[in-house]
């Protein structure tokens, strides 16, 4: 199952393009934006939300300024501790100096991982390791800012374990799981269970040079189909719950927007939906359960958290079941194919940050 990806996908084609710095800068400077940044982005160039959420902050007067991991760092950033005070900068094309104080700091897929040791020299490792904590400086700098979200918190997100003991103490109902490298364990997971999904822990994409590489998920209904799990390829199992439609549910602070995601046709969903285009699938808007409402908004506060994306399932009988919680989860390839605004509002839950003295 996870020897090799399912689909692999070269980014400079077939991935999201990267922002038109020159037409945002010229909007932005049309348009009066603040001469000091008012947002600082931190994620990646391929990040297409980042790319719709600038631009309707810089059509709203707002500076916003976007570092991608990939190009880190792209301007010159300096620190300074001065008796005890600390501040920091950036300096701009025109070489001003810019003073780095964002009330709202968006951080999705800013990651900044040193090159590989065999394929570098000492030298070359020791200053990506130099960039590396430079890129950590900014994470951890800016106490006083609204983050959507902040890195520990996302990082602590990554523990599926964790994300279902919130969330069943938030009132979901969840999947038996078990998260292993232990072949043992796994094959009796499956021997009582009977038919289970075997999934990535952490996401089911990884990124090498301009290539993503994609490990979906699979039904495994007997022991001997996980042959693939060693101590060095963990894996996460969960009991297979049939399901007649699929639910994600975007909270951005106290509100939340839920998406309903079936077969076109009557036809069922496949294990897992990325496995099948777009055309398979209709998008509607999803009415919530007042109790499975008031259940997001507990586990992302749980989480320590203010965006969240939640995936949930419908069973036949009507039950929604949690699946897990993306606290960057993107939501453009949602919104292509449902009105339901939730780029304007993100954007309004941070310019009615931005406006607060």
């Amino acid at each position: 199952m996870f020897g090799k990806p399912d689909a692999s996908l070269e980014l400079n084609g077939g991935g999201s393009p990267p922002l038109n710095v020159a037409y945002i800068s010229e909007l932005a400077a049309r348009l009066g934006s603040r001469q000091d940044p008012a947002v600082l982005l931190l994620t990646s160039q391929y990040d297409l939300e980042a790319s719709l959420l600038q631009v309707h902050l810089n059509a709203g007067g707002y500076e916003v300024l976007r570092l991608d991991s990939e190009t880190f760092p792209s301007i010159l950033i300096t620190y300074r501790c001065r008796e005890g005070l600390v501040s920091a900068h950036f300096r701009g094309k025109d070489d001003r100096s810019i003073s780095l104080q964002p009330k709202v700091v968006l951080y999705r897929h800013f990651t900044y991982f040193p090159l590989t040791p065999s394929a570098v020299t000492g030298d070359q490792l020791f200053a990506a390791n130099e960039r590396h904590q430079l890129a950590r400086s900014l994470e951890h700098y800016f106490d006083n800012a609204l983050w959507i979200n902040r890195p520990q918190n996302m990082e602590q997100c990554g523990n599926r374990i964790l994300q279902l003991y919130h969330a069943h103490a938030s009132g979901f109902l969840t999947p038996c799981t078990l998260v292993t490298n232990d072949r043992i364990e796994a094959e009796d997971f499956v021997r009582i269970h009977g038919t289970v999904i075997a999934k990535a822990i952490d996401h089911h994409a990884v990124r090498s040079n301009n290539m993503l590489h994609n490990f979906y998920g699979a039904l495994i209904t007997a022991a001997n189909q996980l042959c693939f799990i060693d101590r060095r390829r963990p894996v996460l199992l969960q009991e297979y719950v049939r399901k007649a439609a699929e639910i994600r549910a975007y909270v951005i602070e106290d509100k939340v927007v839920a998406v309903r995601i079936e077969a076109r046709a009557g036809g069922s969903l496949p294990v897992d939906m990325h496995t099948l285009s777009d055309d398979f699938y209709s998008y509607s808007p999803a009415t919530l359960p007042p109790e499975c409402i008031v259940a997001c908004r507990d586990l992302t506060e749980r989480l320590g958290l203010f965006y969240a994306a939640i995936d949930l399932v419908q069973t036949d009988k009507g039950d929604l079941v949690f699946l897990e919680v993306n606290p960057g989860g993107d939501w453009a390839w949602v919104e292509s194919k449902v009105a339901i605004g939730l780029t304007e509002l993100f954007a309004h839950v941070i310019t009615a940050r931005l406006c607060q003295e």
